[in-house]
């Protein structure tokens, strides 16, 4: 096969590549992964490795057109005649082929692949740029644009998946990963720089000869790279100062939170999950009278702060209930039994937390020694009850009381009625009106009228006293009764 259909499948077989990655990082950025896995595995393992033999076939080949050439002689022909670009589609094809793989060797031949495609197409690039301007032509400016996409895409391949492979590296956030993303650009385009202006020297120019110009590219890379490393030095400095900042203001926060547990005036104690006591605070250890020393797990403490055995049940699944469920457990009024014998009453809660680097589970205990608000509450609730008794003993005293007043005023108006006079209770008010409260039934008797007209009508007794004794005796008789509480009259 001659150099034209070489050139025609390499220029064809370019175009597909290009369009097939290019769809294929379209569909997985804008799908979700869930779909990309269940749908287009298959086809995307199809279109890599088809990617793969196409390029291994063009890259046989080429190799038919130069057997008798060494191999740093091929690297001087053009880009139709070399291996770069077939061997560059073969490791667009691997990048492809496993981009959506679920094992991690899946993903790291995956962008293996990638990156040794970009790699032989910047190469390409480079060997294109050395020529420039002598033999930059319309096919020149093809290359770099297929070229150009082809890079572009590995690029894009290896972005798909940031957080595995070699990418996660890359990526992370640790000084490593922050100098290779800031210097990796450097790596690249400073060497590919100052051999191209070398060769513009040496070649084009003719300033320099061969040895010169080997020497001058050999030192001006070096001292690039000096200069690059000590950036490098530089930057990992000013990270490790950040570090230590980090380090030093996040000791000091630590410091604070185990100051603030340590000398609160509640009793607190952190647990971690497999049981053993990180901190115990001084009030806790006031109140109970054990030290960290004494009792250094959770299951110590409670053996001898539960000396009953379904106590001690109770206490370790409430603790156990707040690690699984991973929400705040108020356990209530809880009989603490401290070092002395005595009992006390604690109100205990307890908060689950997480170390988010280690994923270690811990367990905030606090407590609120609430004895003598329980025991001045059970007083209240004695006296309260000892009062209430004798609050029903007078009620039943003044109910018998009035039992026999009742009794006494009923006799009394017996006695009132069989009287041969009448008398009347009646309450009087300063606006010269009264009201009748009793009338004996002497009422009927003497005056002829019953105690019930005298009711429906409080002036039938005024109405039937003249006038002139009413002005004489009466009134005289009501004013004083009024004022003094006492009055009498002689005849009316």
């Amino acid at each position: 096969m001659g150099q034209a259909p070489i050139k025609s499948g390499v220029d064809v077989f370019s175009a597909i590549a290009i369009w097939l990655t290019a769809f294929f990082v379209s569909l997985m950025t804008v799908w979700p992964r869930s779909a990309t896995v269940d749908r287009l595995q298959l086809l995307h393992r199809i279109s890599g490795f088809g990617l793969v033999i196409v390029g291994l076939a063009i890259a046989g080949e080429v190799m038919n057109l130069w057997p008798r050439l060494q191999l740093r002689e091929t690297f001087n022909l053009t880009s139709y005649e070399t291996l770069l670009r077939p061997l560059a589609f073969v490791g667009l094809g691997l990048g492809l082929w496993g981009v959506s793989g679920i094992p991690h060797w899946q993903v790291v031949v995956s962008q293996g692949g990638a990156i040794f495609s970009s790699s032989l197409l910047l190469l390409e690039l480079l060997e294109v740029a050395y020529q420039w301007p002598q033999s930059f032509d319309t096919t020149s400016i093809a290359t770099v644009m297929t070229d150009v996409l082809l890079c572009l895409l590995s690029v894009c391949l290896l972005q798909l998946r940031p957080h595995r492979g070699f990418m996660r590296h890359f990526f992370a956030p640790t000084a490593g990963g922050i100098l290779l993303r800031q210097l990796l650009p450097w790596v690249i385009i400073g060497p590919a720089v100052i051999g191209w202006v070398v060769e513009l020297i040496h070649h084009d120019l003719n300033l320099v000869h061969g040895t010169v110009a080997y020497e001058t590219q050999v030192i001006t890379t070096i001292m690039f790279f000096v200069g690059l490393l000590a950036v490098g030095v530089r930057r990992i400095n000013e990270l490790e100062q950040e570090r230590q900042s980090f380090y030093r203001a996040y000791t000091e926060i630590e410091q604070i939170f185990r100051s603030s547990i340590f000398l609160s005036p509640f009793p607190m104690v952190l647990v971690a999950a497999d049981g053993q006591l990180w901190l115990m605070n001084r009030a806790w250890q006031e109140e109970t009278g054990y030290s960290p020393s004494e009792v250094s797990t959770w299951q110590q403490w409670l053996a001898v702060a539960f000396p009953e055995e379904d106590q001690r049940q109770w206490a370790n699944r409430e603790f156990q209930r707040c690690l699984k469920n991973h929400e705040r457990v108020e356990h209530g009024d809880v009989n603490v039994c401290t070092r002395w014998g005595e009992k006390r009453i604690w109100q205990m809660v307890s908060i689950p937390l997480q170390l988010t680097s280690s994923n270690q589970q811990l367990v905030l205990v606090t407590a609120v020694d609430v004895t003598e608000h329980r025991q001045m509450t059970q007083q209240l609730e004695a006296h309260k009850s000892e009062l209430e008794a004798q609050v029903i003993a007078r009620t039943l005293d003044l109910l018998e009381v009035n039992t026999e007043l009742q009794a006494s005023e009923e006799k009394l108006n017996q006695l009132l009625d069989r009287a041969d006079a009448f008398v009347s209770q009646l309450r009087a008010f300063a606006d010269d009106s009264f009201h009748y409260e009793y009338l004996s039934q002497g009422h009927l008797r003497i005056l002829g009228y019953s105690p019930f007209e005298f009711q429906e009508n409080p002036n039938l007794w005024r109405s039937r006293v003249p006038i002139e004794d009413w002005e004489a005796y009466h009134r005289p008789f009501r004013e004083k009764l009024i004022q003094e509480g006492a009055a009498h009259t002689q005849k009316c």
